[in-house]
């Protein structure tokens, strides 16, 4: 390669937030640059923007399911259903800011139960994304492995780049397309930059002058984009085709275009140009024939394919070599043929294998246990553990000699002491290096026992606690709730409160439920600044709102006074923990007015009346739903697509009781999901899907 790619300091500005759903585009989903006033399923929609070529926005690996836009593939992992906050922006690099919306999704009927129809619907949400794309600060745990520069963290679809590398806009054998330049999708890892530019350069050598053309890699910092499902962690690039116009002379296009079959030719405003087979099968054969590339895909049209190895096979290559590389080079299954640009995807380097990246191979996601340095990594995350273990320990002993053990309120004997960052003994691994092996050991797929992350967490000072915490939910375990308890009574970090809370969701519900009772009055309130974000919790708001998800009818006279208080915002939670525990609305206005509800004189003679009116048991969300126009008789598998359709009701109360009841009739133990319910739409259909053999 010639010359080294520098990794400038990138300045960060904040620009404001925006907030990304789906992330993976179905083919008839439209951008500005895929204009087409009916694109055909299955195929790209063609457009043009006004003096340019035209531009196709293409939906990588994207093959939509049933009623949601979210991909699945053998070759890329499925979809993403997940919300994500930016809000900084990039560095300017070119191009002017601009916006992109996210158009309509269609829905699919076929081989749907009767009923589907009305559920399978869905209300169209657009999202903006603002360009270039915001930087995303990533930090990465250290366990003082040698840092070699990139790290690509996690799988294709899902995870993200820490430390990338900025591909300039404009080198002596490369050029990022002109569309490309405003995205600010110019950063990969240290092992794709330079098999690019090793490759762009090995075709320059052989055809002098020539440039590769270069479209998205991925957005500083990783994660989604909202071009491609598989560009998250660094690894994939867009690589546009060597042209060729009428006159044979090399020429650049703004950005990838569709060729036609069988030669590969476009006709943009009057002119023909046609696929380079030459150059094109040079930069095939410099990605592949290199081991030190290590490709694993290299996408590309079949027709396209064909025309590099007429061209191969009549310049001396070897048959059977050409046809050895089908696994590598070919057209992908189930998903847009990649007929308007190379797709390039490189294995893990063994060094990011040792940090938490991940390889998919036929669909599954590849732990490298057999790897030296991911061995060496897990033994000393594992190491700083235990040495964390015989420090609270020790810390324990201590204290009982000082009588200093205090009680929580959950009933377990937890040590006094701050656990803010710095409080801890200097014998023994810091706070932050116990959280780096938490943190390390989550993306090593190895995991932390039970009572070794619970015997942590009761004496442990930030961040760790923080970090066990987020460990514990995504695990999906559920920490005693006298440990809980303790916790919120010692933290001074919002982050860690409002985990605690999720937490206790999960908990025995009637501990859970006592717990928030004795919350209700507490005067308590945590903030901090988090990156450009200031983070609070409110603890009696907080615990409102987890009486709302444990809590009986026996505790809604414990909410009552909150009703009635002066306090907006925790009016409001006591209001919606009334009717997220009873399954219906009971003060006036309810959530409809949930930012401010309208305070009420006298709620204890209102919850009197409504309880004497509407009795309990079924009926009363069953009543509930009739009320909103869902067509309900019976709480049975004949209302599931009803229910399903009420996951998305704009009003929490029904949300969480139509996944409740959903629970029940399909005889599953599904997660109950109100903050992301398209989320929880598709889930829960999946769930039915699967009980019928659908």
């Amino acid at each position: 390669m010639s010359g080294r790619v520098i990794r400038p300091g990138i300045p960060v500005l904040l620009v404001g937030c925006c907030i990304l759903g789906q992330c993976c585009l179905s083919p008839d989903t439209l951008l500005p640059e895929r204009r087409s006033s009916s694109p055909s399923p299955g195929t790209e929609a063609r457009g043009e923007s006004p003096g340019q070529v035209p531009i196709v926005g293409q939906a990588q690996g994207c093959v939509p399911a049933p009623g949601r836009g979210v991909c699945q593939s053998g070759d890329v992992t499925g979809g993403k259903g997940r919300s994500h906050s930016g809000a900084v922006a990039a560095d300017g690099r070119g191009g002017n800011p601009g916006e992109m919306t996210k158009g309509k999704r269609r829905t699919s009927k076929r081989g749907h139960p009767e009923g589907w129809e009305r559920l399978a619907r869905r209300a169209q949400q657009d999202e903006t994304w603002t360009l270039p794309l915001p930087v995303s600060p990533r930090r990465h745990p250290d366990l003082g492995l040698p840092r070699h520069g990139s790290i690509s963290v996690g799988n294709i679809a899902t995870g993200w780049l820490v430390d990338g590398l900025v591909v300039p806009f404009d080198g002596a054998s490369h050029r990022v397309m002109d569309e490309h330049r405003k995205r600010g999708t110019n950063f990969g890892t240290d092992e794709l930059v330079d098999a690019l530019l090793s490759g762009a350069g090995a075709v320059a050598k052989q055809f002098p002058g020539s440039k590769l053309s270069i479209g998205n890699l991925s957005k500083g910092g990783g994660g989604d984009i909202p071009w491609s499902i598989s560009h998250n962690a660094g690894r994939d690039a867009d690589i546009g085709f060597y042209m060729l116009d009428e006159q044979g002379v090399p020429a650049y296009l703004p950005s990838i275009v569709p060729l036609t079959p069988p030669d590969g030719t476009v006709e943009i405003e009057g002119r023909l140009y046609r696929f380079d087979p030459a150059r094109n099968w040079a930069f095939a054969k410099a990605m592949l024939s290199n081991p030190e590339h290590r490709v694993q895909y290299l996408f590309c049209a079949r027709f396209l394919i064909r025309r590099m190895f007429e061209y191969a096979e009549a310049h001396g290559e070897d048959r059977k070599w050409l046809a050895s590389l089908d696994p590598i080079l070919r057209q992908p299954r189930g998903t847009a043929p990649h007929d308007d640009h190379f797709h390039v995807r490189v294995y893990c380097s063994e060094e990011d294998s040792a940090e938490g990246c991940r390889d998919i191979v036929q669909g599954e996601e590849i732990v490298p246990r057999q790897n030296a340095g991911y061995r060496a990594q897990v033994a000393r995350a594992q190491g700083v553990i235990e040495a964390g273990l015989r420090r609270a320990k020790a810390r324990d002993a201590a204290d009982m000699d000082g009588e200093g053990v205090a009680a929580t309120p959950g009933g377990e004997g937890t040590a006094r002491g701050g656990i803010g960052p710095g409080s801890g003994s200097s014998d023994g691994p810091s706070a932050a290096e116990i959280a780096d092996a938490v943190d390390a050991l989550s993306l090593l797929s190895a995991k932390v026992g039970k009572e070794k992350l619970w015997a942590l967490l009761a004496t442990c000072e930030e961040p760790a606690c923080g970090r066990i915490l987020a460990n514990a939910e995504r695990r999906g375990l559920a920490p005693p709730v006298g440990l809980l308890g303790g916790m919120l009574e010692r933290t001074l970090d919002p982050e860690t409160a409002l985990g605690a809370f999720r937490l206790l969701r999960r908990g025995e519900a009637k501990a859970s439920a006592a717990l928030a009772k004795g919350l209700l009055t507490s005067e308590g309130t945590l903030s901090k600044e988090h990156d450009v974000f200031p983070i609070a919790a409110r603890i009696k708001v907080e615990a409102a709102h987890l009486l709302g998800w444990v809590g009986t009818r026996r505790d809604v006279p414990a909410l009552l006074p909150l009703v009635a208080s002066d306090d907006a915002e925790a009016r409001a939670a006591a209001v919606w923990a009334v009717h997220a525990i009873v399954g219906a609305e009971v003060f006036p206005g309810g959530e409809a007015a949930a930012s401010e509800p309208a305070k009420v004189p006298d709620p204890a003679a209102v919850w009197d009346a409504w309880r004497k009116q509407n009795g309990s048991g079924e009926r009363v969300f069953r009543e509930e739903l009739r009320r909103h126009g869902y067509r309900v008789k019976k709480l049975t598998e004949e209302s599931v697509p009803e229910l399903l359709r009420a996951i998305e009701d704009p009003r929490d109360h029904i949300s969480l009781h139509a996944q409740r009841t959903l629970r029940k009739i399909l005889g599953v133990d599904g997660a109950v999901n109100i903050k992301d319910k398209a989320q929880a739409h598709w889930d829960w259909s999946q769930a039915f899907y699967r009980k019928n053999g659908k």
